[in-house]
């Protein structure tokens, strides 16, 4: 069955950075959309090329993503979603968030720790629907995962994820910056070091833009386990029905690697494996792939 026409994504080398606000330092970021005010998200499905993709192995995975607008602009859409980069106190604006799919999804970020408020909670958003405007303040220093907490772990799974970096807006009082609002001394006594003769180069937030060096320290990297024939099969299902949490993690389980690709398959011996093909995902490709995001 074919849903709809996917969006068709390359093998990407980095996903995008969506600057917030105007205050922000040198980043080095690639792909970077700076001093955005306004964001507009889209809910939808894509055909991601992974990295051994090429014309004699058709390697390719179906993903649902979050596809972003920034002040209008069409960010190039992936998995994981954008980097969303701001500093703390900043405000940030959603215009709407639609949702394409045939199945109820979210946006979410957590706070810091269990138990803290959340960020950001768009609440459920049921297929066809727009909900929004939102405004939100980047109140938590630190590096967040956004993404849909339905159906949970599956929907996240599915590639429903991404990052939402925020800095401290200042550092504390002669000491260097770090990460976070409330670092332990010991935290705060490594960064200072920080180029210093004890541990050489940069400090943590800078960059150096006379050698095009970006500030390596602050590369965030997001890691996902992609499953072809599993996420295909999920993409498969009737409009409006959904796998259940346990279902897809005892499917993720036994999906170990396969050497003729048979992936989301009980155990068997390569031997007695063929390939395997469905509607939405040809031939799949080698079981994980990993994006970056470097900030």
């Amino acid at each position: 069955m074919k849903r709809r026409e996917f969006l068709q994504l390359g093998a990407a080398a980095g996903v995008a950075t969506i600057l917030m606000g105007s205050k922000l330092p040198f980043l080095g970021a690639r792909n970077a959309y700076a001093a955005t005010q306004t964001l507009e998200i889209t809910i939808t499905d894509a055909m991601k090329q992974m990295v051994t993709h090429n014309a004699v192995n058709d390697a390719r995975c179906y993903f649902w993503i979050y596809k972003m607008k920034a002040d209008g602009v069409d960010i190039p859409a992936d998995c994981p979603g954008p980097t969303i980069y701001a500093v703390r106190g900043d405000t940030i604006t959603i215009t709407g968030i639609t949702n394409t799919l045939d199945e109820p999804h979210s946006f979410f970020i957590p706070g810091n720790l269990p138990g803290d408020p959340a960020i950001f909670d768009s609440g459920t958003i049921n297929p066809g629907q727009t909900v929004g405007p939102f405004t939100f303040t980047a109140t938590q220093s630190g590096a967040h995962l956004y993404h849909d907490r339905l159906n949970a772990p599956v929907n996240r799974s599915m590639g429903l994820h991404g990052a939402l970096v925020v800095r401290p807006a200042v550092a504390a009082a002669g000491h260097n910056f770090t990460p976070y609002d409330n670092p332990t001394p010991h935290i705060q006594r490594m960064y200072d070091m920080f180029g210093t003769e004890f541990w050489p180069g940069l400090k943590w937030e800078e960059g150096d833009p006379n050698t095009n060096c970006p500030p390596f320290r602050q590369y965030v990297w997001l890691y996902h386990m992609a499953s072809p024939n599993l996420q295909a099969e999920v993409g498969n299902l009737p409009a409006g029905q959904t796998m259940s949490p346990s279902v897809f993690m005892n499917k993720i389980a036994r999906d170990p690697f396969s050497p003729v690709r048979a992936n989301g398959l009980p155990s068997i011996s390569p031997s007695t494996a063929s390939p395997v093909s469905s509607p939405i995902s040809s031939p799949p490709s080698p079981p994980s792939g990993g994006s970056a995001s470097r900030l």
